[in-house]
């Protein structure tokens, strides 16, 4: 699983940490601030600032979204259309700030990025990729011991080393070597578990 709607930020250059969302659109970093270019990442940072939880939205939320989403956009810079230009921008202070989620972040600080990365008091939502076997499959029970492969605390381990996720098994973490574990910032995204809003199709 992963997080999005995290800020990541050169805290060289906000002169300290960011908090929230709040802070990013406080005023102070007009036109040093980017997005990403997916409209349901933005809709939902949006809605979790104005304090509505991840679900259907009344038409009187969906107004109020839009309102305050064209008035943040009035402080971008600029709109990516994926993460790594994100790093890019980030990396050439061309922005300060910007959206991304934590495996990304960890990608640009694992290839030298010196960026901070803010879990925003105003929540988050997150992804999950589950494996599942499809009807009729002709190999069912290599399917399962496939899944059970992946699943396995070995197997989880590796997925913070090779790609910054968090991995979805808890047997893993005691696999994980500490350089590992810090890098993950695993405290802090245990600590901010309650802030987390799982994703699901509406």
């Amino acid at each position: 699983f992963g997080l999005n709607g995290l800020i990541a930020y050169d805290a060289t250059k906000t002169g300290g940490k960011i908090a929230s969302w709040k802070d990013v659109f406080s005023g102070k970093f007009k036109d040093r601030i980017g997005k990403i270019d997916k409209s349901n990442e933005q809709v939902w940072r949006t809605a979790l600032s104005l304090g509505y939880k991840y679900g259907p939205l009344s038409q009187e939320q969906w107004d109020a979204v839009e309102k305050k989403l064209a008035e943040n956009m009035q402080h971008v810079r600029t709109v990516y259309a994926h993460n790594d230009q994100m790093a890019q921008l980030l990396g050439s202070g061309e922005i300060w700030i910007g959206d991304s989620d934590d495996g990304s972040y960890r990608q640009a600080r694992a290839k030298g990025l010196a960026i901070d990365v803010a879990y925003p008091e105003e929540g988050m939502t997150a992804w999950y990729d589950g494996p599942c076997v499809v009807a009729r499959a002709p190999h069912e029970k290599a399917a399962y011991a496939f899944i059970n492969h992946m699943l396995s605390p070995e197997i989880q381990a590796r997925l913070p080393k090779e790609l910054g996720y968090a991995p979805a098994n808890s047997k893993a973490i005691a696999l994980l070597d500490e350089k590992t574990k810090a890098d993950m910032d695993l405290d802090a995204l245990v600590s901010n578990l309650d802030k987390i809003q799982f994703q699901y199709n509406l």
